[in-house]
């Protein structure tokens, strides 16, 4: 099988973290990539105009988490996943979407619309980095790993590529990371736990 250039060097990296983690001791943590490269980006917005990625983009734009008519859900204090009772977890995952397909918009388009997007994408993502203390329940974990591309995403395309983002935000974000999110994936040192 025959794999385009981003799709092979992904299941390549994949390949080579699987095994690196296997067969090395626990070490601080090191950030391996965004989802989205700011090569597979640059890369998207140049062939919008060609199939498949037209009508990947026109998915995209016709999604109500990619407009800027987007009313966020939250932000709130608590957010549990925890099987039969979850607390504001459909608000914190239709918000965590919004943030990653802003994020993209924003940089797909040009002008104000674009700034507009990364604003808005940027105004969600803080207000909860800003209100959310604890992130529970028994499948929080599970939670975390599976909306990562998500929230994690959406972080780095705004403050790799957006001239509006500030070490502030970046400050905001890591503690939210770090305190919040990181804890409740059931990492323990390095290892993540059911976060995938």
């Amino acid at each position: 099988v025959s794999l385009h250039p981003p799709m092979k060097k992904l299941v390549v990296f994949a390949a080579v973290a699987l095994f690196g983690t296997m067969a090395s001791p626990a070490r601080a943590y090191t950030h391996p990539c965004i989802p989205d490269t700011s090569q597979d980006l640059a890369f998207i917005k140049a062939i919008l105009n060609q199939q498949p990625w037209k009508r990947g983009y026109e998915i995209l734009a016709a999604d109500g988490h990619s407009s800027l008519n987007y009313t966020m859900q939250g932000p709130f204090a608590q957010v549990s996943r925890a099987g039969s009772y979850d607390a504001h977890l459909a608000a914190w995952d239709n918000d965590m979407q919004a943030v990653y397909n802003l994020a993209r918009m924003s940089y797909f388009t040009t002008g104000a619309t674009s700034n507009a997007y990364a604003q808005k994408a940027h105004d969600i993502l803080i207000a909860w980095a800003n209100t959310q203390t604890e992130f529970s329940g028994g499948e929080a974990g599970l939670e975390l790993g599976d909306y990562a591309y998500v929230y994690g995403g959406g972080a780095d395309i705004l403050r790799g590529t957006w001239s509006g983002w500030t070490a502030a935000d970046t400050t905001t974000v890591q503690n939210y990371f770090l305190n919040v999110l990181w804890p409740a994936s059931g990492a323990a040192g390095n290892i993540t736990g059911p976060a995938n």
